[in-house]
């Protein structure tokens, strides 16, 4: 798993030649024109590869259990191997991490990926080699039509963050970490050389520190192309490199890393790494003094001139932020969707600018659709395959992979917007069931329910009703709280929003990264009148019949009428 990036000691001096840029575009090819064959023949492929992950992994087991060795076909796939959630996936999970073989796969994981779960218990993804090499191919098959579409993309500097590759280790010694992370290793060794961040930098866990120096360095010099799944992190470099702007500035004509205060916070043998990557820039720091001259802040749109793409995700919740984009990097920087990817792996690839929707890959996963709608009957739910997806219906997503995941239920519904040859092309839309995201931070009720009950415990103070909705715009929850009898606005501003935003820190790891990083913000709280429940239930679509029928949202899209007309006030941060 070691590889390495190309180190300069001017970061401007980053650049790859026409020559070269076109080798790199002629080495992805190949992978690019056995896609095109494989979409124009979905249900063969989706075949081929079921069969092939079934005996591979047959003598696991899980693959004992559930007969796969005697298996011909995807209709004795699902008559003989449940969906699962994830949940339910946890234990054998588990065993894996501790170091049991043979349970999930017949490959040892090279790794977990690590994300949040519904409880406070992060999960854990295996990472086998198999699936690792289809995720780097789905990569490849993406930066083939990105780079044939932006062919200067490649031309200086590359700004791709991530996670740390390796956050801990199990019980066993296998690495986990970021899905990111584990993505951006599986990068073109030549586009790791192009890459404007140093090596390690992810491995700072001081996300002020980490930020700034993402800051310091990519505009040290000529970003051409940037990539990073969440849009959010692009917002944050950006208001970083503001908020510093003259200690950045400062640096760069200096050579050195700046701001003391933050700098001294790295590592020693860190520190020494990244100061080697450094050399006096006093000609960029008068060009980016010139542009905070004029614009009164230090702007990537005023600094990076040849910027020429930014991959990140359009859809979903995360498009919201998406759109942001525009006043900051640039208005004419087009924008191309990474994919619907997420720690079980890479499962689109997005062909042209400006849309959310992907071809389905259907050569590293076997997938299922279920109709948005549809819930479980006595005989099951409807499972589609892939060329049996209409256009504009919404299903949710039900995967088989090479990680060790047979009928995975992702919770996610996508959205079918078209075929490209005879292969869907797919939207991410949202989370389903009880579930909130604003920026991957994915919250489950028991999340808010288990942060509610340590505040009870912590403050003594509980509400009799609560819903948590987001707020897209402001990148934070919005809490709507009904108290008997009322807290003291200062209780609630001082002591109860701090202490749930810890709370949901706790339970959560992805929205703990996510406040620490400051890509979320603490919530706010709105206090609600009496007659707040009797609104919402005289609007509800069961309202007039039993009160069995009627059950009440704890999470919510957004605000509704009964919601707003009923807020008493409203507390900040």
């Amino acid at each position: 798993m070691a590889f390495s990036l190309g180190i300069r000691l001017k970061r401007t001096d980053i650049r790859m030649n026409k020559s070269a840029r076109g080798g790199f575009v002629a080495s992805l090819l190949p992978e690019w024109r056995s896609f095109e064959h494989a979409v124009a023949d979905p249900v063969r492929i989706q075949n081929a590869l079921l069969l092939r992950i079934l005996r591979v992994n047959g003598q696991t087991e899980y693959g004992r259990q559930h007969i796969f060795a005697g298996i011909r076909n995807m209709e004795e796939f699902r008559r003989d191997v449940p969906i699962v959630t994830p949940e339910a996936m946890i234990p054998l999970i588990e065993r894996m991490a501790r170091g049991e073989t043979g349970v999930l796969v017949a490959d040892q994981p090279m790794a977990f990926n690590q994300t949040s779960g519904t409880t406070g218990q992060p999960k854990l993804i295996p990472l086998t080699r198999r699936s690792w090499n289809n995720s780097a191919r789905a990569m490849r098959r993406w930066l083939y039509r990105m780079v044939s579409d932006h062919p200067d993309s490649m031309k200086h500097a590359l700004l791709i963050p991530a996670g740390a590759t390796i956050e801990s280790f199990t019980p066993s010694g296998i690495p986990r970490g970021s899905a990111s992370g584990m993505f951006c290793r599986a990068l073109p060794s030549v586009m790791q050389r192009q890459s404007a961040l140093p090596p390690r930098l992810s491995e700072i866990s001081d996300y002020e520190c980490r930020y700034y120096l993402m800051a310091r360095f990519c505009f040290g010099g000529d970003i051409s192309f940037i990539a990073t799944p969440n849009p959010t992190t692009l917002l944050q470099i950006a208001a970083v490199a503001d908020k510093h702007r003259e200690s950045i500035i400062r640096a760069i004509h200096d050579g050195a890393l700046g701001a003391p205060d933050i700098v001294d916070r790295i590592p020693v043998p860190l520190l020494r790494r990244f100061r080697k990557c450094l050399a006096p820039e006093p000609g960029r720091a008068r060009a980016l003094e010139a542009a905070v001259a004029v614009r009164g802040a230090l702007t990537p749109s005023d600094s990076w001139n040849r910027l020429r793409l930014i991959g990140c995700w359009l859809g979903g919740t995360v498009g919201v932020q998406a759109e942001k984009l525009a006043s900051i990097y640039g208005a004419n920087i087009p924008l191309r969707d990474l994919g619907y990817l997420a720690s079980e792996g890479w499962f689109s690839i997005p062909i042209q600018d400006g849309d959310a929707a992907g071809v389905l890959d259907i050569c590293g996963n076997v997938f299922e659709f279920v109709p948005e709608d549809e819930t479980t009957g006595p005989s099951g739910v409807t499972c589609l395959r892939c060329d049996e997806v209409e256009v504009g219906r919404r299903y949710r997503v039900i995967v088989t992979n090479w990680n060790g995941l047979y009928r995975y239920d992702m919770g996610d519904v996508v959205e079918v917007r078209g075929f490209y040859r005879r292969t869907p092309l797919v939207a991410f839309v949202r989370k389903c069931g009880d579930i909130l995201n604003i920026t991957g931070e994915k919250l489950h009720v028991n999340h808010w329910i288990s942060a509610f009950d340590a505040v009870r415990a912590a403050c003594g103070v509980a509400p009799v009703a609560w819903r948590a909705v987001p707020d897209l715009v402001r990148n934070r929850y919005q809490l709507l709280l009904r108290f008997l009898p009322d807290p003291s606005p200062d209780f609630i501003r001082q002591t109860l929003i701090p202490t749930l935003d810890r709370c949901l820190c706790g339970v959560n790891v992805e929205y703990a990264q996510k406040r620490q990083s400051g890509r979320l913000r603490p919530p706010c709280v709105h206090v609600m009148a009496e007659s707040w429940e009797k609104d919402v239930r005289r609007h509800s679509p069961t309202a007039g019949k039993r009160d069995v029928q009627f059950k009440w949202r704890f999470l919510d899209a957004e605000l509704a009428e009964p919601d707003s007309r009923n807020i008493r006030s409203t507390i900040e941060p």
